[in-house]
């Protein structure tokens, strides 16, 4: 069985954690504080005219399209937070693909929204892996959504906190896309052995918030991730509005 493209929970060599086959685990969520609320977009919202989906197609064809050596999502401290960073109303945040715990400092220009996806998976085709297509009479799409809906089952708890305000209502938050394109950076090769650096399908299907933004000053943003299989991730986000 190939591995899914998978972050914000550690793992050996990539990713699928979330025990692909395994029953949905229960939903669970730490603390409830509504003010939060007003510091993010709601989930039905369309954030500057794009749907949660629109944004999480956007998410994943930036962090696959940064090459490994100065991928935000593999920095330990911050220092890419800016590498390729899309013009426009918003800011990605770099979540992580190979580490269980990151501590970042980024610097986020006044007036962006902040894009975070707390747990999510690609499922990408094609794949050099034997039997990977879809069954007679199956679709690509419902073939590939299949494997990032399993994996995306196995959270079973996501926390964030901006400014010591936690969020409450996560998994209300996610969202899985349709077929989309995306064009990976060959060394992400690395990280997805099914990336190829030529156009490729997905279906992505994870938790992505939109933090309105924030007034200029220091702000502190942690998110928390915990699957069925015991894995569990801390990041922890100092950013800087200037």
């Amino acid at each position: 069985m190939r591995r899914l493209v998978r972050l914000a929970l550690p793992t050996v060599s990539v990713l699928a954690l979330a025990m692909i086959g395994a029953a949905p685990a229960q939903a669970i969520e730490t603390g409830s504080h509504d003010q939060g609320h007003s510091l993010v977009f709601n989930h039905q919202a369309h954030p500057y005219g794009q749907s949660m989906a629109t944004w999480t197609e956007r998410w994943w064809q930036w962090t696959m399209g940064v090459q490994f050596a100065h991928n935000p999502g593999l920095d330990p401290t911050g220092a890419d937070c800016a590498v390729a960073q899309p013009g426009g109303h918003v800011w990605y945040l770099g979540s992580t693909f190979n580490a269980a715990s990151a501590t970042r400092s980024c610097s986020v220009p006044e007036g962006r929204a902040i894009l975070v996806n707390l747990s999510g998976t690609l499922n990408d085709y094609p794949c050099p892996f034997p039997g990977f297509e879809p069954a007679p009479g199956q679709t690509l799409e419902d073939f590939l959504a299949a494997g990032a809906r399993r994996a995306a089952d196995g959270i079973d708890e996501l926390t964030l906190t901006i400014d010591g305000v936690e969020v409450s209502g996560l998994f209300e938050y996610r969202t899985a896309t349709h077929l989309f394109t995306f064009t990976g950076d060959p060394t992400m090769h690395a990280i997805d052995p099914c990336v190829a650096g030529t156009a490729q399908l997905a279906v992505a299907d994870g938790y992505l918030i939109v933090v309105k933004p924030l007034p200029r000053g220091v702000h502190s943003l942690v998110t928390t991730a915990h699957d069925i299989a015991g894995n569990a991730l801390t990041i922890s986000y100092t950013i800087t509005v200037t």
